[in-house]
């Protein structure tokens, strides 16, 4: 008999369910998204060539963030998720 989960009267529990980090009943938790200014659009750019991500900034980015299933936290470049950012540049580094 396979070993598992049980739950009530010992019959198996079913498959244990894993919540997501960073999602709370279904809805998307973000933290404050920063701004992008110059600088860091410099940057941005940097990180995503460094990665084979080239082209105009927003398409790159985006299809960054689609390649490392961080596309819902991704609504343009004019302001940036902190999760995504420090995930860019960790990948980068």
């Amino acid at each position: 008999m396979p070993r598992g989960r049980a739950g009530r009267g010992g019959r198996p529990a079913g498959p244990a369910v894993r919540v997501a980090p960073g999602r709370r009943e279904g809805r998307r938790v973000r933290g404050p998204l920063g701004l992008v200014d110059r600088a860091l659009a410099g940057e941005l750019r940097d990180r995503l060539a460094k990665l084979g991500f080239e082209g105009e900034l927003a398409h790159a980015f985006g299809d960054w963030a689609g390649n490392a299933n961080l596309e819902e936290r991704v609504d343009g470049v004019e302001r940036v998720d902190p999760v995504v950012l420090a995930a860019l540049r960790k990948q980068s580094a």
